[in-house]
């Protein structure tokens, strides 16, 4: 569609010089809505993960304006994360300044002993570097793991260009 190529068309036939300039016409016109409808698809695909999102954002935006818990706030956003952005498990690890630690308040997809495994144990600082890093920076960040990372996994070495900050905390970055 247009200069960005979506396929390709052939015709064949075992007789040499089968096709004239009728047929490649025929074909041409047959490849352009052939790329329209390929387009139209693209697009509506494209408006569908729109709305999806869309709806996601919402239901963000109704738990925080409905729900006066942080607890329950924090419990419905990640429970929508992973619509919202397409990934099968998250993780929120709190800061604990009473404790020193950081502690699991809240993780969807897990299986129940990998649950148990993170809402038991309190992170100290050095032992996951992701984690010293929002310390450090006084911010929210994201750790991109493989799908197939376990909770012990995660908490061992991690490169820092794979970290990014979503947004700082209330007393600045």
């Amino acid at each position: 569609m247009g200069d960005r190529p979506l396929g390709l068309l052939t015709l064949a036939h075992h007789t040499s010089g089968r096709y004239g300039h009728e047929a490649q016409a025929i074909t041409e016109t047959f490849a352009n809505y052939a790329a329209v409808a390929i387009e139209n698809a693209r697009l509506f695909d494209a408006a569908q993960e729109q709305a999806y999102a869309s709806a996601a954002l919402l239901q963000v935006a109704q738990a925080v304006v409905s729900l006066s818990d942080l607890h329950e706030i924090l419990g419905s956003i990640i429970r929508i994360m992973p619509i919202l952005v397409g990934v099968k498990r998250v993780a929120l690890y709190r800061w604990d300044s009473e404790h020193t630690s950081f502690m699991a308040s809240h993780e969807y997809g897990f299986s129940e002993e990998e649950e148990t495994f993170m809402t038991e144990r309190e992170i100290q600082p050095g032992v996951f570097p992701f984690l010293d890093y929002a310390l450090e920076r006084n911010a929210l960040v994201t750790n991109p793991l493989e799908p197939e990372a376990t909770p012990l996994s995660r908490w061992r070495s991690s490169p820092k260009s794979r970290m990014r900050r979503m947004s700082c905390l209330p007393n600045g970055c």
